[in-house]
């Protein structure tokens, strides 16, 4: 298998940036009669990563995801990157 990194034009710098999980993003929850301290560590798939870089990058990230899966698939790396 072939990997490879998506790069993109950032909108403000306009300097090539990949977008990177730095943490898993966390669940919680809000109660009206009482504090619930439990908090669930969820990773983003792919597909999830790329659509929260919308306003990011210089192009829509909707039109990246479908010639993306034209060719493959979108997954998360080891160490966060897309």
């Amino acid at each position: 298998m072939i990997r490879l990194r998506l790069f993109g034009r950032c909108r403000i710098y306009h300097d090539p940036v990949t977008p990177v999980l730095r943490a898993p993003a966390e669940i919680g929850w809000a109660a009206w009669f009482r504090t619930i301290d439990l908090v669930t560590p969820k990773r983003f798939k792919g597909r999830e990563l790329l659509m929260r870089t919308k306003g990011w990058w210089t192009v829509d990230p909707a039109d990246i995801l479908d010639l993306v899966e034209e060719h493959g698939k979108l997954v998360v790396g080891e160490k966060g990157e897309l």
